[in-house]
């Protein structure tokens, strides 16, 4: 995985806020796209060769704060850091961008949420048109209705605006179910469950109100928005705390270096004490094995000059007692 090939220098730690400002904004200008041709999301700092980039906006979200909690590059974490606040601030929400039907944004009715369809007729008529619908439909046989459940989203009520004028356009709906003198018309009629028929007094209303509360568009986009804002924020806060323990992780490494510098530079020091220690006794070795030597030399010579003395004494000696005798025999025979 490699990050903003286009960039060549290295941010600092110290230049990660403008590094990240600049990258927000060529994501705000397009230079760098999130969104795939299929409506997925992609990392633009981040370049798979060999696997295809398809996250959905919940992956899409959570994706920076992993790198944030990864032992990045700056480049890397400001790049990201500037995707993650792009997402929260740009409406990059394919849900959020459906625009509604004009009768929608202009109206504050009362919808049944989830959203429910309604479809009137005889109970017979309504079997036989149910059976062969695939929505799910659960029907009332003994008041000649039927209720269609629809997703809860966007695309839901979509389908239900779908749905409704399937039949308006028919004449088939709301308006059309009874006449001006309150007769009901033949045929299925149906529309999408409001207020008036959440109210209802009876069997339909009651399963209304067990399945289902009123809600209008705005107040819907409201708790999407606090939904998404919720969501957006406790990323935020994940991807802070997961900053934050970064730099921790960076400040115990950081620590746990110059700790080790610090052994080892100490152990250095006492190995070049130990050498020059042993370099001492070694020479003092030497000196003392020489200067042994030196006088076992000398007191050798001074015993072979004693000893030489003494020969020589001894011979003089033995010289002068010869003499003596010789002197002594000479006398003897002189008296003789």
């Amino acid at each position: 995985m490699g990050c903003s090939s286009e960039e060549i220098s290295e941010v600092s730690d110290s230049e990660i806020g403008d590094y990240e400002a600049k990258s927000y904004s060529e994501l705000e200008n397009g230079r760098h796209p999130v969104r795939n041709p299929n409506g997925t999301y992609r990392c633009p700092f981040c370049v798979r060769k060999k696997k295809k980039q398809a996250y959905i906006r919940q992956q899409i979200l959570q994706h920076p704060s992993g790198i944030g909690a990864s032992n990045r590059r700056a480049k890397e974490k400001a790049n990201h850091r500037a995707l993650a606040r792009y997402l929260t601030t740009s409406n990059q929400n394919p849900e959020d961008n459906q625009m509604l039907p004009p009768k929608l944004q202009e109206e504050d009715d009362q919808f049944v949420w989830p959203w429910k369809g309604i479809l009137r007729a005889e109970s017979g008529a309504i079997r036989s048109q149910s059976s062969e619908d695939p929505c799910s439909v659960e029907l009332h046989s003994h008041t000649g209705t039927a209720i269609v459940d629809f997703r809860g989203d966007w695309s839901g009520l979509k389908d239900a605006m779908t749905f409704e004028k399937h039949f308006e356009k028919r004449s088939r709906g709301r308006s059309d179910w009874c006449d001006r003198h309150g007769f009901r018309r033949e045929g299925i009629h149906g529309w999408i469950a409001r207020a008036e028929d959440y109210n209802l007094v009876g069997a339909i209303g009651r399963h209304l109100r067990k399945k289902g509360d009123l809600k209008t568009i705005a107040e819907l986009s409201k708790e999407g928005s606090e939904k998404k804002e919720k969501l957006v924020a406790a990323l935020m806060n994940q991807l802070e705390a997961s900053h934050t323990r970064l730099q921790e992780l960076e400040s115990r490494y950081s620590e746990c270096a110059l700790s080790l510098d610090q052994m080892m530079e100490q152990r250095d020091k006492l190995h070049r004490a130990y050498n020059e220690e042993m370099r001492k006794i070694q020479a003092f070795a030497h000196d003392q094995s020489r200067r042994v030597l030196k006088e076992n030399e000398d007191l050798r010579g001074q015993l072979d000059s004693k000893k030489r003395e003494v020969e020589e004494l001894i011979h003089s000696l033995m010289n002068t007692k010869r003499c003596r005798r010789s002197r002594v025999s000479f006398l003897g025979y002189i008296w003789t």
